[in-house]
């Protein structure tokens, strides 16, 4: 198991993929549902967002796991080493 690692997971076309420790990861269902956008509690407004915060930590040679950093805070991915590359979405 490796130390946690600050990235940012893409989440504009859903969570599946991920690319960390120069390898191709695939996420494992259940994927919690994250919000790709955010709101500012002050002023009400919701911005869009590419990608969230988090720590992504290598549990295995094939199991890693992701935590947000950012809201909502403490959502946990689960992702299998996978030899597949990720697909461009639309």
């Amino acid at each position: 198991m490796s130390g946690g690692s600050g990235y940012y997971l893409l989440i504009h076309c859903g969570v599946r993929f991920a690319t960390f420790d120069g390898q191709y990861w695939e996420a494992q269902s259940p994927v919690p549902s994250i919000p790709d956008y955010v709101t500012d509690p002050k002023t009400g407004v919701s911005t869009s967002r590419y990608a969230i915060a988090g720590h992504m930590v290598r549990l295995s040679s094939t199991k890693a796991q992701f935590t947000t950093t950012d809201p909502p805070a403490g959502l946990v991915v689960t992702f299998a080493r996978t030899t597949a590359s990720p697909q461009p979405c639309a």
